[in-house]
């Protein structure tokens, strides 16, 4: 099978709006998005989910090791990222100040999905709930071994660093949950 890669390794993916999903970018069916040094910012999913980028698939995959993902907004999930059956891989950039009205202000985890994160930070992100990271569905895993998720994440609802909804997984064996903010319940987690 072959698969397709969209190196961003440098440049700006910036002001675009998708009526449904994935403002910046729109990963799936086997294709790879490897970050490594670009800027995605103030892009807008109007409709649905991922601000600034929607994986779906469950042989779709994202990379980010360096670069911002900055001020993006969804409608619902994932103002920065949305990753549902995909796998999102986060060991260095940030994740900072994207909003989604419903959750994941910074990275919605959902369905299936798979997120590993041994660097990186998460911070300044606002949701619902979910401020920095919402993880939802009886096979989705969040696995953070490094990286921050942190400081001034904030849920209006519950969740202000993490929340955990649906039989999700969440594995914290590294980094922090730091300095977070919850309107009802769960400040970090």
């Amino acid at each position: 099978t072959q698969r397709y890669v969209v190196n961003l390794n440098g440049g700006e993916v910036s002001n675009n709006v998708a009526s449904t999903n994935g403002g910046g970018a729109f990963i799936t069916g086997g294709a790879k998005l490897v970050v490594s040094g670009a800027t995605m910012c103030y892009n807008k999913a109007n409709g649905q989910n991922g601000g600034a980028v929607y994986i779906n698939s469950n042989t779709a995959q994202a990379v980010i090791s360096d670069g911002q993902i900055a001020n993006n907004y969804a409608k619902q999930h994932g103002g920065g990222i949305q990753v549902f059956d995909a796998e999102l891989t986060i060991s260095g950039g940030n994740i900072t100040g994207n909003k989604a009205d419903t959750a994941g202000g910074g990275l919605a985890v959902r369905g299936t999905a798979l997120l590993a994160m041994n660097g990186g930070n998460v911070s300044a992100n606002t949701a619902k709930d979910g401020g920095g990271v919402f993880a939802s569905g009886a096979s989705a895993v969040a696995n953070i071994d490094g990286g921050t998720i942190g400081a001034a994440n904030v849920a209006t609802n519950n969740g202000g660093g993490v929340y955990v909804n649906d039989s999700a997984t969440v594995t914290l064996t590294g980094g922090k949950v730091d300095g977070n903010t919850a309107a009802q319940n769960g400040g970090g987690i």
